[in-house]
C-alpha cells in the first residue's frame, strides 16, 4: 500500500521543553506533542 501524502513537521526546541506539531499542505493541525 502506497500514500502519497505530504505532510510538514515542525519542531520548536525552548530552554524548558520541546513542542512538535504535524500540519497537511492546508495547514491543518494533524497531531501534536510537547515534552520537557
Amino acid at each position: 500500500m502506497q500514500n502519497d501524502t505530504q505532510n510538514i513537521i515542525g519542531v520548536d526546541v525552548g530552554s524548558g521543553s520541546v513542542r512538535a506539531g504535524v500540519f497537511n499542505l492546508r495547514g491543518e493541525l494533524l497531531a501534536h506533542a510537547t515534552g520537557k
